[in-house]
């Protein structure tokens, strides 16, 4: 309506996702039964059809709108204070006030905003992919010597793991399993591995993002209008949804041609494209305190380069582009602790060779070492972790019995 609302405002649903700390039970409902002991009595029809207060029938009388509405008016009431409460006692209050409280509004503009994206640009490049894919199918045929639907794992396992007598390293119950793990590990056993990777990576971008996107376009303001979720994730990262605008893809070159849809609002404007350098390996200088960590990055030294330099054992000036790559998923790795076995399966290298590696980053990196221990150690002994500006992420897993979940 362009009412512009000057006043702070405090959203409830933000409010229990801080106190709640990702666990989830975040409705009106579930939030009063937990924190004010109160009921909200679902509204139910003659017949005893529960119905959700988004989804009641058009035709209820307004007094019974009215009494549906007051509960609810009444329960946010008196949770507000309540969650102000635990969030002052939680040390959540000025993260709820500067940080998560400003950002609802900030959320909203840029959704009613939306971006602008181009049909006939996406259609083309549509017509491209079809174009490739009809070859990929011919091209799959002929070394396969058949034809069949490429993309029905059941039919393929069949295809690659009996007729042509490749390895299969999993069977499930369903069948040979043909994930992009399973064909990734294939690649240079038969030829025809990289086209159906392609022919699938193809289809994903043909359904998930051309035909998707283009049916989300706003006739009228030639946008799309996606959907922020600010209260979902565990971490306290947002995502989106109809479309996720945070997962266009940009690393490969099919990718970049679909972000060229999205286009500036008119020709006074631009769209900038940014990103943190190595934001994550920084935030864990800054947290570790570790000494080499901290002035790798104030020489402003390539730090996979200086890394790899550490783990081989050689001198920077001789490390090669295939150790920074894998120094660069040590990196990555060990701050989202990931064990030598997962290290050893992404680098393609031994267990053996993958544990040396993290032991040799570690003795670089002592002081990372030393921090990685001591927050294991105090998740185990409060169940919970705090991030930088003091979210909270509950743990319930860290005990568990399932190695899986504990890790």
């Amino acid at each position: 309506m362009g009412i512009v609302v000057k006043a702070n405002l405090e959203d409830i649903l933000i409010a229990g996702y801080l106190v709640n700390a990702g666990l989830g039970g975040l409705e009106l409902e579930e939030l009063s039964a937990v924190h004010i002991q109160k009921t909200i009595q679902a509204w139910r029809n003659e017949k005893g059809k529960v119905f959700s207060v988004f989804n009641l029938p058009p035709d209820l009388p307004a007094i019974v709108l009215a009494k549906i509405a007051g509960g609810r008016l009444e329960a946010m009431r008196r949770l507000q204070p309540k969650l102000e409460e635990l969030l002052s006692a939680s040390g959540l209050t000025e993260l709820f006030q500067t940080v998560e409280s400003p950002l609802v509004q900030t959320l909203f503009q840029m959704e009613r905003e939306g971006i602008k994206v181009n049909p006939e640009t996406l259609r083309e490049f549509g017509r491209v992919l079809k174009t490739r894919q009809s070859q990929l199918e011919k091209d799959i045929y002929s070394l396969v010597q058949e034809e069949f639907n490429i993309s029905s794992p059941k039919q393929l396992g069949i295809i690659l793991f009996e007729k042509l007598g490749l390895k299969a390293p999993k069977k499930t119950k369903t069948g040979y399993s043909t994930d992009a793990e399973v064909l990734e590990g294939l690649a240079d056993q038969h030829p025809v591995i990289p086209l159906i990777l392609e022919y699938r990576q193809n289809t994903k971008l043909q359904t998930t993002y051309i035909d998707s996107l283009i049916t989300l376009i706003n006739p009228r303001s030639s946008r799309v209008h996606t959907t922020f979720n600010q209260a979902v994730t565990t971490t306290g990262r947002l995502s989106c949804t109809d479309p996720n605008l945070q997962n266009i893809p940009i690393r490969s070159e099919e990718g970049r041609l679909i972000r060229c849809a999205f286009i500036p609002a008119d020709e006074r404007h631009r769209l900038l494209a940014a990103d943190y350098s190595q934001i994550e390996l920084r935030v864990m200088a800054h947290f570790s305190q570790d000494q080499a960590y901290k002035e790798a990055f104030l020489r402003g030294e390539d730090i996979h380069k200086y890394t790899a330099a550490a783990v081989h054992g050689v001198p920077v000036s001789q490390v090669t582009k295939e150790m920074r790559n894998q120094a660069k998923a040590v990196n990555f790795g060990i701050i989202y602790g990931i064990s030598g076995f997962g290290l050893a399966r992404n680098i393609g290298v031994s267990r053996k060779e993958a544990d040396s590696f993290i032991t040799a980053y570690f003795e670089k990196y002592s002081g990372v070492k030393t921090y990685v221990e001591q927050l294991i150690e105090e998740a185990r002994q409060t169940g919970e972790a705090r991030t930088l500006l003091g979210r909270i992420r509950k743990l319930p897993d860290l005990h568990s019995r399932n190695f899986s979940l504990r890790s």
